[in-house]
């Protein structure tokens, strides 16, 4: 087996370091003959961790079927070390497949399920639309993130070139396969800051500054992390832009009179056309019969005039809402009790469409 190590050059790297150095975290990137366990296996992988103010990197590279043992035992090690794994992709093949093939020499598992969390391919993809990619493939991630390629792209194109180097060990070959090896590894490195933006909307970027600017909230939070590139983008509730470590978040004001329903139920209540309101039967007694009738489901209200902002109706609950009517299912708060709370709360459910 070849095993060639090396750290990488910080000037290709993007400049906005997505990991704390010195963590036990492990970028992972393998390649294999075949897509199913059972009947392929793993031929080369790559491993990177965060050391010195870059990344120190690992890549194994089997001579045949005979080295994935110890392609496999070698990748153990590491994983032991940096338990935290971050890949793209890993969820939809790697884990399981590198499980599966480890099972065919040792008992047990490489990968722990509390391993798998780090899946930028799995983390990011819900909020696809937002971030403005067209689909979630490892090329186009790339694109966005400003990473740019030389070597060989397709993967079923290196497995012809593996398949030519075990039966030849030609040393171009050999150069090809490492080279595609180094560059997912810079992949990944570039590719690290994608985290920012599943970590803004589950809410991690802390509370916000509120500013009331007339015609709209804004919101302004600050990442720790870098966004890879810049977002703009309008959904059903708010204008969200991204750039670098700042994420503002915009929320319209609308002007005007809603109604507050109340809970009922209706018999105990009176509706009062002249002020257009529902009161409790205890205060409608004081009031002529003619200037009242029963309160229905859809006149149980009181109005209220002011300026309110529309939310996702998950983070309601315990909040004074208003509707323009009954089956109206737009909930608005008062521009008021707009607090940080509720702002960090309603990040992940800020990105959807109108």
């Amino acid at each position: 087996m070849i095993t060639e190590e090396w750290k990488m050059d910080a000037k290709r790297l993007p400049g906005n370091p997505a990991l704390p150095q010195n963590t036990p975290a492990l970028l992972l990137n393998i390649e294999t003959t075949g897509l199913y366990a059972r009947s392929s296996f793993v031929y080369m992988a790559g491993a990177a961790w965060p050391q010195d103010g870059s990344f120190q990197v690992r890549i194994l590279l089997a001579h045949s079927r005979r080295d994935e043992p110890l392609l496999l035992d070698e990748l153990h090690k590491l994983l032991l070390r940096h338990p935290a794994v971050y890949t793209y992709g890993g969820r939809s093949f790697s884990y399981q497949y590198l499980n599966e093939r480890y099972a065919n020499y040792h008992e047990g598992i490489l990968i722990a399920g509390n391993q798998m969390g780090n899946d930028l391919q799995k983390r990011t993809a819900p909020y696809r639309e937002v971030i403005g990619l067209p689909d979630m493939k490892k090329l186009t991630a790339e694109a966005a993130a400003g990473f740019q390629r030389s070597g060989i792209r397709e993967g079923a194109r290196l497995i012809e070139v593996y398949e030519a180097w075990e039966r030849s060990h030609e040393e171009a070959d050999s150069e090809t396969l490492l080279t595609h090896c180094r560059e997912d590894m810079y992949s990944l490195a570039w590719l690290l800051p994608m985290a920012s933006f599943s970590d803004f909307f589950s809410g991690k970027a802390g509370k916000p500054q509120i500013d009331d600017e007339g015609s709209c909230l804004r919101l302004d939070f600050a990442s720790e992390i870098a966004f890879p590139w810049d977002v703009s983008w309008t959904g059903a509730y708010a204008d969200i832009a991204l750039h670098a470590h700042e994420a503002g978040v915009r929320l319209p004001v609308r002007e005007g009179r809603l109604r507050y329903f109340l809970s009922g139920p209706c018999r105990d209540y009176y509706y009062l056309p002249e002020e257009d309101q529902a009161v409790h039967k205890s205060v409608a007694a004081f009031v002529d019969r003619n200037y009242r009738r029963r309160a229905t489901p859809d006149t149980l209200y009181v109005p209220q005039d002011g300026r309110f902002v529309q939310l996702p109706p998950e983070i309601l609950d315990g909040y004074r809402v208003f509707r323009e009517s009954r089956k109206d299912r737009r909930g608005y708060i008062r521009t008021e009790d707009m607090d940080a709370q509720l702002a960090v709360k309603m990040l992940p459910y800020i990105a959807k469409k109108a």
